[in-house]
């Protein structure tokens, strides 16, 4: 019994790999998708890309949703938190409750890769967020499946800090190894 629960577990992160905003990846499209709360900015299925934004903010952030299109079927999106929503007290913390959320949903993460200028060992900054704002720190956490990969992202620049969650819907299934493999 032990042994089926576990392997359960194991299992299911792998198997139950879906799409933001109930997106269907399958699907063939003609027409832009209406997604609930968003409006569509700009861009076309026959372009390959099609921009929305939240028509309110998500969980106090500013969002940003981008798709890519290959034979009419969604391959790729791209959610943006911010830079409404986050500041330099609280970015980190925001992006600790964003990964919380893609655990409940689609299970614990495969590992984290942090990205570290040097300069941020000589920096005397005031906030734990500083650092990603003038690019000298990034956080990558990394979901990886059979079908489909995630990774969301806390970064920044000029105009403030972001959160962003990238979906590769991608049926090759060689994929996880291809992504693990890089990340290495």
């Amino acid at each position: 019994m032990v042994r089926i629960l576990l392997l359960i577990f194991f299992l299911l992160p792998s198997v139950c790999f879906g799409a933001p905003l109930n997106l269907d990846v399958e699907k063939t499209y003609t027409t832009p998708p209406v997604i609930k709360n968003f409006r569509h900015w700009f861009g076309s299925i026959e372009y390959g890309w099609i921009y929305y934004l939240a028509e309110n903010h998500i969980a106090g952030f500013e969002t940003e949703l981008h798709l890519q299109f290959a034979q009419k079927k969604i391959i790729y999106a791209l959610l943006i938190f911010g830079p409404a929503g986050m500041d330099q007290n609280n970015c980190v913390k925001k992006y600790k409750k964003v990964i919380k959320n893609l655990n409940k949903k689609y299970g614990h993460y495969k590992f984290m890769k942090q990205t570290k200028d040097s300069i941020v060992e000589d920096l005397i900054v005031m906030s734990p967020c500083h650092p990603f704002r003038i690019g000298a720190y990034k956080l990558n956490t990394h979901w990886l499946y059979k079908d489909g990969s995630i990774i969301s992202s806390l970064l920044g620049d000029s105009d403030g800090y972001y959160i962003e969650t990238e979906y590769f819907f991608n049926k090759d299934s060689n994929h996880y190894d291809n992504v693990l493999k890089s990340a290495l």
